[in-house]
C-alpha cells in the first residue's frame, strides 16, 4: 500500500497534471488550461502526492493523480475530470480523491456532485457507482444535428448527506 497524501495543487505542478491527464485521455488538456483552473475560484484542483527520498538525501515528491472540480453558485459541484497515473489505479487512489471533494464540500455549501461520462468507459461507470452516484441523464452527441450512438454519456449525480460530508 502507498502512502500518500491529498492537498490542493500548486500552479508549478500544471505540466505534471497534465502529463498523466494526456496519458490517460489521449490529447488531454494543456498545462496552460490546467494552470488557470489552479489559479481560478471557481475551480478546485485536489492532487495526491507521495513523499520519495532522494539519493542526495533531499526529498522530492510524485504525483499519483488529481482530481478536478468546478463549482456552481447553487450548491452544486462538478467533477470535471479525475485521472489517476496507470501504473497505480486499483490502489484507492481514486477513491480517496473523490472523498477529499467530499471533505471539503461543506465549507463550499455544496450540496449536490455530479459528473459526466462516456457509455464506453465501463470502469470508470463502475468507480463512480461503487462511490455512490447515480446515472441521471444520458446525453447523446449528434451530426449535423441527428442523434448519433457513437458519443453517448451519462451524467451520475450523488445528493451530498451530511454524514458523508
Amino acid at each position: 500500500m502507498i502512502k500518500y497524501r491529498i492537498r490542493h495543487a500548486e500552479p508549478r505542478e500544471s505540466l505534471y497534471i497534465s502529463t498523466i491527464d494526456k496519458s490517460l485521455f489521449g490529447t488531454g488538456w494543456s498545462q496552460q488550461k490546467i494552470k488557470q483552473m489552479i489559479l481560478s475560484q471557481g475551480y478546485r484542483v485536489n492532487i495526491a502526492v507521495v513523499l520519495e527520498n532522494n539519493l542526495d538525501g533531499g526529498t522530492t515528491h510524485r504525483l499519483l493523480g488529481y482530481v478536478i472540480t468546478k463549482f456552481n453558485k447553487v450548491g452544486d459541484e462538478e467533477i470535471l475530470r479525475i485521472g489517476v497515473h496507470p501504473d497505480l489505479q486499483g490502489e484507492g487512489i481514486g477513491s480517496s480523491l473523490v472523498d477529499s471533494v467530499f471533505h471539503d464540500s461543506p465549507a463550499r455549501n455544496v450540496e449536490v456532485s455530479t459528473m459526466l461520462c462516456p457509455d464506453v468507459d465501463e470502469d470508470a461507470i463502475s468507480f463512480f457507482r461503487r462511490m455512490g452516484f447515480k446515472a441521471c441523464h444520458v446525453f447523446r452527441s449528434t451530426d449535423d444535428g441527428i442523434p448519433s450512438s457513437k458519443n453517448v454519456f451519462y451524467q451520475f449525480r450523488l445528493t451530498l448527506k451530511k454524514s458523508r460530508r
